[in-house]
């Protein structure tokens, strides 16, 4: 039920931070993200490795559109932009797509291929629906789609192997700590 949950909660947060970026309510879908993400943490019998796994994505994230808007692939429209050049919203998607990965994409662990293809089929798909809406512009849409589809190959079983790292050292020191107190 967690599971189906969580991904509803995905699905409410991608459209709030895309539609509202577009439609001008650049802090609605972060706000609901951050929402999200603070009750995802509240679920989690592994909260630290989590937490930590969720603000790498948000940064790693960041860092990584960064790369495709330097790469000519995307931009965003002006007044989305914060001062560091960077809309907010497509860091709160970062962190909406990690907390997939305890809970809905569970079953993905140790499927890196699988991985490697779903990130390249739903990636593009992702930006492409949100060029539709207007929060995002692709410069040359076969260019375009085809950079994000090799950053998403390359970031879907990445983020999966960082998930499984944090959760086997975090998680079992912090199930260490909470036997030892109990």
């Amino acid at each position: 039920m967690r599971a189906v949950v969580n991904f509803l909660c995905f699905q409410v947060g991608w459209f709030a931070c895309v539609w509202g970026a577009a439609a001008g309510y650049l802090y609605l879908g972060p706000g609901l993200v951050l929402v999200f993400a603070l009750a995802q943490l509240d679920w989690s019998h592994r909260w630290r490795a989590d937490a930590t796994f969720l603000l790498l994505v948000a940064f790693a994230g960041t860092f990584y559109d960064s790369l495709g808007v330097v790469l000519g692939a995307f931009s965003f429209p002006e007044f989305m932009l914060t001062p560091w050049y960077y809309p907010l919203w497509m860091s709160a998607l970062w962190v909406n797509f990690a907390t997939l990965f305890g809970q809905s994409l569970a079953w993905m662990h140790e499927r890196y291929r699988t991985a490697a293809i779903l990130g390249a089929l739903g990636g593009p798909l992702s930006y492409w629906a949100g060029a539709g809406i207007g929060a995002i512009e692709l410069i040359d849409v076969k260019y375009s789609l085809s950079i994000v589809a090799l950053m998403w190959l390359l970031a879907t079983p990445a983020l999966l192997a960082l998930h499984k790292v944090l959760r086997e050292r975090l998680g079992s020191a912090q199930q260490a700590v909470s036997q030892v107190s109990a």
